[in-house]
C-alpha cells in the first residue's frame, strides 16, 4: 500500500499567499470597477438633472418677478380696523317678598333725593345698597360718608 504525500508546510504557505494575492488583485479590480460605475451614474445623474435645475431656477426667477411687480414699491402696513366698542346694556332687577325692583329706578330715585337734601353739592358717583330685610335703599355719594340718605321701597 502506498502512502499519500502531505504537502510541506513551505508549500502550503505559498499556495497561501498566491490564493490571498489572487484575492487581492480581484478585489482590487471589483473596487475600481465600482468607482468607474459609480462616476458614471453620477455623471448620467447630473446630466439629467442639469435642465431640471435649470428650469426651477427658471420658474423661481419668474415667480420672483411675478411677486415684485404685483406688490406695491411702497410698502405699507396694514392696520386692523379698531374694534368698536359695544355697549352692553345691563339691567337688574329684585325680586323679594311679592315686589319686583329695577335697579335703574333704585338708582333715579336715589339721585333724586340726594340732590333735594343735599343742595349744592355736586354728584360725582353714587353707591346704593338694597336692604330687603327692613324694606329700604341707601346710598352713599362721592365716597363721603356725610352724604348719605335712605328711602323705603
Amino acid at each position: 500500500m502506498a502512502t499519500k504525500k502531505t504537502p510541506s508546510r513551505e508549500v502550503f504557505a505559498a499556495e497561501l499567499k498566491k490564493a490571498a494575492d489572487a484575492t487581492k488583485k480581484v478585489t482590487e479590480h471589483v473596487s475600481q470597477n465600482i468607482e468607474k460605475k459609480a462616476q458614471e451614474v453620477k455623471t448620467a445623474a447630473d446630466k439629467k438633472a442639469a435642465p431640471v435645475k435649470k428650469e426651477v431656477a427658471d420658474k423661481a426667477a419668474s415667480v420672483k418677478k411675478a411677486v415684485e411687480k404685483a406688490a406695491p414699491e411702497k410698502k405699507t402696513e396694514t392696520k386692523k380696523p379698531a374694534a368698536k366698542k359695544v355697549e352692553v346694556k345691563t339691567q337688574v332687577n329684585i325680586q323679594f317678598s311679592g315686589k319686583d325692583l329695577d335697579s335703574a329706578d333704585l338708582l333715579k330715585t336715589a339721585e333724586k333725593q340726594f340732590k333735594s337734601e343735599h343742595k349744592g353739592a355736586v354728584l360725582k358717583d353714587i353707591k346704593i345698597y338694597v336692604n330687603t330685610d327692613d324694606s329700604r335703599v341707601y346710598y352713599v355719594a362721592n365716597g363721603n360718608d356725610s352724604l348719605t340718605g335712605n328711602f323705603e321701597i
